[in-house]
């Protein structure tokens, strides 16, 4: 395969928060988490606007603000669906640890780390 042919493979589907973790569900919503906000994001039915829209309708529209929460989302990170169909996340703080450091006293210092359930 040519490096053309590998480009042809890649398609955009939308624009995104700075995130770390995503997520997809049953009817093609992509779940990310906006580390910079502090919150969950959905995009709504991604498959569709990757073959439906063009590349400049491909903004921040249709994106949902699923959850927000500055003190217990301060780095959202992994995400999964629980069997109650809600998301899980996995909260940290690993901007901190360029001041804190890593040590095993810090890592204490900055928690509690969470798991959380938002409802979707």
């Amino acid at each position: 395969m040519t490096d053309v042919q590998r480009e042809d493979h890649v398609e955009l589907v939308s624009a995104k928060p700075l995130s770390d973790g995503i997520l997809i569900d049953d009817d093609d919503n992509v779940y990310v988490t906006a580390m910079e906000q502090s919150a969950l994001v959905r995009i709504d039915n991604a498959a569709a606007r990757a073959t439906g829209l063009t590349q400049e309708k491909r903004s921040t529209n249709g994106l949902t603000l699923m959850a927000q929460n500055d003190r217990l989302m301060r780095w959202p990170d992994g995400l999964s669906f629980g069997p109650d169909g809600d998301v899980y996340m996995t909260a940290s703080a690993f901007h901190l640890f360029k001041t804190h450091g890593t040590s095993e006293k810090a890592n204490s210092a900055l928690g509690p780390y969470h798991i959380l359930r938002v409802k979707v």
